[in-house]
């Protein structure tokens, strides 16, 4: 047995599950929990320009001349994507979304002195990942310190 081939591939799997577990809650908010900051079109902690990473799960899909618009966990705040489209996304897909948040005027009707504002999220196709291609990454990292760890455990 080789003590040092074990030690990397104990080091490895323990990266590999740990990226599996810890990577994605911690590189960004749940689309829940966005949603929580989310109230009558504005995001009480963000403000128009900062950068969002947002994951959740598609539960709608609407495109219009411009783009799509992706509904993530059943939550009220809009995310766009300019340029996608709608054949691109399917709701079921689990998606990590780097975005800015965008401040939009939806109503302006200046006679009444009314504009509606609404800030939404703001992304292009290329920053859109599917969750479980990343995980299937850290997974096999995982495997490969598996495998070193047997590969040590039989070469002396």
């Amino acid at each position: 047995m080789n003590k040092n081939i074990v030690y990397a591939g104990l080091g490895i799997t323990a990266i590999g599950l740990a990226l599996l577990f810890l990577f994605i809650p911690l590189s960004g908010i749940s689309a829940v929990d966005l949603g929580k900051d989310y109230d009558k079109g504005d995001f009480k902690s963000y403000s128009d320009g900062d950068k969002v990473t947002v994951y959740g799960e598609i539960t709608d899909v609407e495109e219009d001349d411009n783009g799509v618009w992706l509904e993530l966990d059943g939550q009220d705040f809009p995310v766009f994507i300019d340029g996608g489209k709608a054949s691109d996304y399917k709701v079921g897909d689990e998606v990590i979304i780097h975005a800015t948040v965008v401040e939009k005027a939806s109503i302006n009707i200046p006679w009444w002195g009314i504009e509606v504002r609404m800030e939404i999220l703001s992304a292009t196709p290329g920053d859109v990942q599917y969750k479980t291609t990343l995980e299937g990454i850290f997974a096999l990292i995982a495997v490969a310190g598996f495998i070193t760890i047997l590969v040590g455990a039989v070469k002396n």
